[in-house]
C-alpha cells in the first residue's frame, strides 16, 4: 500500500526525501491551486521557523508529489512533526489514484524571535531547479530574518545548495 504527498518545502529536495523514506514514484512541477507558500511554521520545541502553506484563493504553490510507501508514514509524519496531515486531492494540477495529502501547520505559534535558518532555505532551495529559485523565492512570503546557521545547521536534513 502506498499515499501520495504533496511536497512544497524540504520536501523538494530529493537528498532530504531519502533521508526519511524511499520514494515509489514521483511527479515534479505539480501546482496546488488556492494556497500560498509562507514561512510561519514554528513548533515549540525549536528556535526556527520552517515553510508552511496557508489558504489563498488568488494563488498557488509549485511543488512535487511523491508516493511513499505507508510502511515509511510514521516516520514522515515524526519528520513532520506540529503539521497536520491535510487532504488536498482537489486542488492540485494532477490526477493520480487515491487521495493526495500534504503537511499544513494550523496551530498558530508566535514566531517572535525565531528566525529562518539558511540551512533550511538551503535545502528548499535544492529541490528547485537553478532557473525558478528566484521566483519560488518571490512567491513565497518570509516575513521573518534568516540567520546563516550553516557552519553548524540547525536543519536536521541540511542539504547544502550547488
Amino acid at each position: 500500500m502506498q499515499i501520495h504527498i504533496f511536497g512544497y518545502g524540504s520536501l523538494l529536495n530529493p537528498v532530504s526525501r531519502a533521508k526519511t523514506f524511499e520514494e515509489k514514484d514521483i511527479i515534479e512541477g505539480v501546482i496546488l491551486h488556492g494556497y500560498q507558500r509562507i514561512a510561519n511554521a514554528a513548533r515549540t520545541c525549536d528556535e526556527y521557523i520552517a515553510l508552511n502553506i496557508q489558504e489563498n484563493s488568488e494563488s498557488e504553490v509549485m511543488g512535487v508529489l511523491v508516493t511513499v510507501p505507508i510502511e515509511h508514514l510514521d516516520e514522515l509524519k515524526k519528520r513532520e512533526e506540529g503539521y497536520d496531515m491535510v487532504e488536498i486531492t482537489h486542488s492540485i494540477s494532477v490526477q493520480v489514484a487515491g487521495p493526495v495529502y500534504t503537511f499544513i501547520m494550523q496551530e498558530n505559534i508566535d514566531c517572535t524571535g525565531k528566525h529562518i535558518p539558511q540551512s533550511y532555505l538551503e535545502t528548499c532551495l535544492g529541490g528547485v531547479h537553478p532557473d525558478h529559485r528566484d521566483r519560488w523565492l518571490s512567491e513565497t512570503i518570509i516575513e521573518y530574518p534568516t540567520i546563516d546557521d550553516r557552519e553548524k545547521p540547525l536543519c536536521q536534513n541540511y542539504i547544502p545548495l550547488k
